[in-house]
């Protein structure tokens, strides 16, 4: 059995508005994290005081643009905006709300915040931060963006502990963890899966501020709607025999609904009794993600 995490959207709550290049969200809502009914409720890891301190985005009305998509020989345009989401929530001078990704923030320099210029993010990143934080739409993406990336590194913290020898990051884009918990994962395979193009700027940007590349990662280009994922796990060492934490963040939202699928049966294929799923959903108007079923599809 995969145990599985959603994050996503909810139709039924009205808070905010979506957009992006493939899919019309004008009436899609509010981001913000959800769980399957056989998940471990969020509100039990959500960070204290985090809904006092960020009040001011419940009941907003905000546009998220997440800039169309990438251009040959470039990258993500939405990669590097999610990192700079996590850059700027890096910055919160207090410690027990911030975002621990340490190495987003080094990540954006003059060229990436050049590549997200239509959005509010770029230039809340060479602002004041208390400045900055006047704007809803930077607090509350980066916020997202807070909450995401703590619940997600907890649980893959609770995974390892608990037996898994492998991570695999699908749709990696500007992912630090192989970075930042190398002592974690100084006993696990890590594989990190994306387009060509975002994988390779995102292996010179980090390897500039991070230094060489852990032993144990390994690099897999994908296109998740054209390619054999299972084939280009195999081949990168992936081993079916063994536990594994899946890390799908932010990415469903962007490929056909029959590639999700295809995806998910893959990984129910090829992994061990007891391997863990965290992904991102972005549920369109009218139509609900049935998570009883979505646990069927994972159930093996």
């Amino acid at each position: 059995m995969i145990r599985a995490f959603f994050e996503g959207t909810d139709p039924d709550d009205r808070c905010g508005k979506i957009r992006d290049s493939h899919h019309d969200f004008q009436d899609a809502v509010a981001l913000r994290l959800t769980e399957a009914d056989f998940a471990v409720p969020i509100g039990k890891v959500l960070l204290p005081g985090f809904r006092e301190r960020h009040r001011l985005a419940i009941g907003a009305d905000y546009t998220f643009c997440m800039i169309d998509q990438q251009e040959e020989l470039m990258p993500s345009r939405t990669s590097i905006l999610v990192a700079a989401a996590r850059a700027f929530g890096s910055r919160d001078p207090d410690p027990g709300v911030r975002n621990p990704d340490v190495f987003a923030d080094k990540l954006m320099g003059p060229e990436e915040l050049e590549l997200i210029s239509g959005h509010p993010l770029s230039k809340g990143l060479e602002q004041d931060y208390a400045e900055a934080s006047q704007n809803p739409a930077i607090v509350l993406f980066a916020s997202l963006m807070i909450l995401r990336t703590r619940f997600i590194d907890d649980a893959m913290k609770r995974a390892v502990e608990s037996g898994a020898s492998q991570i695999v990051i699908l749709g990696a884009g500007f992912d630090s963890r192989a970075y930042r918990f190398r002592e974690l994962f100084k006993n696990c395979r890590i594989i990190e899966v994306d387009a060509k193009n975002t994988q390779e700027y995102k292996r010179r940007r980090i390897e500039s501020v991070a230094g060489q590349a852990p032993p144990n990662l390994s690099y897999v280009s994908v296109d998740f709607a054209a390619d054999d994922l299972g084939d280009a796990l195999l081949k990168a060492g992936f081993r079916e025999g063994e536990k594994c934490f899946f890390i799908w963040e932010g990415v469903c939202m962007y490929i056909p609904e029959a590639s999700v699928r295809q995806t998910l049966r893959t990984l129910r294929s090829l992994s061990a009794s007891g391997s863990t799923l965290v992904l991102g959903l972005c549920e369109q108007p009218r139509h609900r993600v049935d998570k009883a079923e979505f646990a069927r599809t994972l159930s093996v």
